[in-house]
């Protein structure tokens, strides 16, 4: 025979045990997930103010290469390839399909502007080898 009184504290402790591990698990989640007590917001990105391309390379201007990132003329984002060249200089090169003109220069000296092939022009040539510290070809 079955003894009701035997049955219900173990039933009874198998039910708060159960309840007692669905609480932890949730609160094991939730805390994963980012949950506190006190919900402290997330802090917002600070704002970061991209030029437009056409700006940042005008022909003759000093050229301020920074992250080399701007927006082209649809303020779609463009990154702008650059050279690394010894002691720490760096040699940008700019497609027209930025909204800037083609050209090229290092940062923190003039912008040049090239019509044309890039690579075909002899003021790029010259700008590679003091990039690379090459010597020039002889004549």
């Amino acid at each position: 025979m079955h003894d009701a009184r035997v049955s219900t504290p173990r039933a009874a402790f198998f039910a708060v045990a159960a309840l007692l591990i669905a609480a932890l698990a949730t609160a094991g989640y939730l805390y994963n997930d980012g949950w506190r007590l006190v919900r402290i917001p997330a802090q917002a990105a600070p704002a970061v103010f991209v030029p437009r391309c056409a700006d940042m390379f005008v022909p003759g201007q000093v050229l301020q290469l920074r992250d080399a990132r701007c927006l082209g003329v649809h303020g779609e984002p463009h990154t702008i390839g650059w050279h690394p060249c010894t002691r720490g200089r760096r040699l940008a090169t700019v497609d027209a399909t930025t909204g800037a003109p083609q050209g090229y220069g290092f940062d923190g000296g003039p912008y040049v502007a090239v019509s044309g092939v890039l690579a075909a022009d002899k003021g790029f040539s010259a700008a590679m080898d003091s990039c690379f510290e090459t010597p020039p070809p002889p004549r």
